[in-house]
């Protein structure tokens, strides 16, 4: 009986679906969504912008593999919550925000003079890390706050 009652206790904390949905997102949930929307544009920025500025796409890809653990984690905790809100749907749900994230990323008009913030951004992760990305996606994208209605 014991074991039965721990298995139950697992599954009810691995699976977060069964949540009752708050009708908002938590500030650690749409800061997770800001840092996985700062992640999409400055991909998607790098791989453009690297004809501009060469050697972007490959400082996108460091910080993507130096920091990969934790833009996964941030993920899980933006899915958690759109399992939550979005529980019949959520899959649907998340594969819409992310598509329209990447084509507006990949229709933006880019410049020289873009592409030479974006390449500062980059430069500026590659030296102060994953603090830097933080502090960027709270400042570059903060459309979460349109999409999604704060529970504080």
């Amino acid at each position: 009986m014991r074991k039965i009652i721990i298995a139950v206790l697992m599954l009810v904390w691995a699976f977060p679906v069964w949540a009752k949905p708050k009708n908002c997102f938590s500030r650690v949930e749409l800061s997770s969504d800001l840092i996985i929307r700062h992640g999409v544009f400055l991909r998607e920025a790098a791989d453009r912008c690297n004809g501009y500025q060469p050697g972007s796409k490959d400082i996108w890809k460091h910080f993507d593999q130096t920091f990969g653990t934790k833009l996964k984690s941030e993920r899980t905790k933006r899915e958690n919550a759109f399992k939550r809100e979005f529980p019949d749907t959520w899959v649907r749900v998340v594969t819409t925000f992310d598509a329209r994230m990447v084509t507006f990323d990949r229709n933006l008009p880019y410049t020289d003079a873009f592409c030479e913030d974006v390449r500062d951004m980059l430069d500026d992760n590659a030296k102060k890390g994953w603090g830097s990305f933080v502090k960027q996606s709270k400042v570059v994208r903060d459309e979460s706050i349109l999409d999604f209605k704060p529970c504080d």
